[in-house]
């Protein structure tokens, strides 16, 4: 009977692993088309195929030196490479998208195409600074793009469930044929920000210290630039010159969300 039931299993997970196996041949072999937005790792570096899949780009200007941005919004397609090219079609979603046509973005050619040969493409698309941006930092506005089936490319893939890369997040469901840019001019925490050196991030504190020690927000944006050695360096100048400020009755002010102020002090390690 043991043996029955053993028997009975392996023909069961052998019929489940051909209708796998017939349900991907399928699968692969339609064309479609899908965002392909990725986010990369903290560090910067990894194989960039297994980069976090995101459907939400932000676009922090304070992160910028120029007015100005272009965003490539990657799509790839499933199926065959082909030797002619092909067209998607790619729409603003205007009832998810609150930024301006010809303001706060420069309008797009709705049909794009995938070159021959190639498996993927991308269609750039210029974002804007405004001062509406400058004088509402917290406030995000919105551009929503969605992908429409075309006579050459359908939309098989509704989603995106990551398979536990360990670049990035294994549980979020990502919608990998609509993307959402978000654009503001708040200053967020970059990602080489080192709490053991600079201490706890605010705002306030950070302005300072690029206007102090001549930075940017990208300087702060990869290691290569930004490594724990330079931070560690870096840190300890701008310690000295909060030091050298209270010392001569300037004692340096930092904020919290709240507007509460408090002595500017530095990381555990400086």
């Amino acid at each position: 009977m043991k043996r029955r039931y053993i028997a009975i299993l392996i023909i069961g997970l052998a019929t489940w692993l051909c209708a796998c196996e017939t349900e991907m041949m399928g699968y692969e072999g339609e064309s479609g088309i899908y965002f392909m937005m990725q986010k990369p790792p903290a560090s910067g570096y990894g194989d960039p195929e297994q980069y976090e899949y995101v459907d939400t780009t932000l676009i922090p200007f304070a992160m910028f030196t120029a007015k100005d941005t272009v965003l490539p919004i990657r799509v790839r397609i499933t199926g065959d490479v082909v030797d002619h090219d092909r067209y998607f079609t790619i729409r603003v979603v205007d009832t998810l998208t609150t930024a301006k046509a010809g303001e706060d973005y420069e309008p797009f050619e709705n049909s794009q195409v995938v070159k021959a040969g190639e498996r993927q493409a991308e269609v750039p698309c210029r974002i804007v600074w405004t001062e509406k941006l400058m004088q509402n930092p917290d406030t995000m506005i919105y551009l929503t793009v969605r992908l429409e089936e075309s006579v050459d490319f359908k939309l098989p893939l509704k989603r995106w469930i990551p398979f536990g890369s360990i670049y990035g997040s294994t549980d979020k469901v990502v919608n990998p044929l609509v993307h959402v840019i978000g654009i503001n001019d708040q200053v967020v925490v970059p990602k080489q920000w080192a709490a053991n050196y600079w201490g706890t991030f605010s705002p306030t504190k950070f302005k300072l210290v690029c206007v102090v020690l001549g930075l940017t927000m990208q300087d702060f944006e990869d290691y290569k630039t930004m490594n724990l050695n330079r931070s560690q360096t870096l840190a300890q100048n701008f310690d000295r010159y909060l030091k050298e400020e209270k010392a001569a009755g300037r004692t340096v002010m930092d904020k919290d969300a709240a507007g509460n102020e408090f002595e500017m002090t530095m990381g555990p390690l400086i």
